[in-house]
């Protein structure tokens, strides 16, 4: 029983070269092929492969040619951005260098005290400008 199963999966060619297995069989045909065709062609040459068969073995290597594919989904590294203030974070990649250096100075050492800064920036400013 067993010899029977591994006979029914690969042919010999007319010359006794190495049997052909029935992935590479469909393989090498033509893609515009359909599966009845194909299977059709095989039964003529000694293969017992169905239509269902060859639609499976196409998708497979379909699927592998194209590489991995990421799954649909959460974009990649979004699990490990900020939670709290993710409208900022959102907020400081779009802004200037400068305003995003500004508004991380206000996030480290709150509002009032870089108010303050400025002030004193603004009126050394004046006094240079006199």
């Amino acid at each position: 029983m067993a010899r029977k199963k591994a006979a029914s999966k690969s042919t010999a060619t007319s010359s006794g070269a190495k049997p052909q297995s029935k992935t590479a069989f469909v393989l090498s045909q033509p893609a515009g092929l359909s599966a009845k065709e194909v299977s059709a062609k095989a039964k003529a040459a000694g293969l017992g492969i169905t239509e269902a068969y060859v639609y499976t073995i196409r998708s497979s290597a379909k699927n592998k040619a194209g590489g991995p594919r990421r799954k649909p989904g959460r974009p990649k590294g979004s699990k490990n951005a900020p939670k709290n203030g993710s409208r900022m974070a959102g907020a400081v990649g779009s802004l200037r260098k400068a305003e995003a250096q500004l508004l991380e100075w206000i996030l480290e050492h709150g509002t009032p005290a870089v108010q303050q800064m400025v002030a004193n920036v603004t009126s050394k400013l004046r006094k240079i400008a006199g």
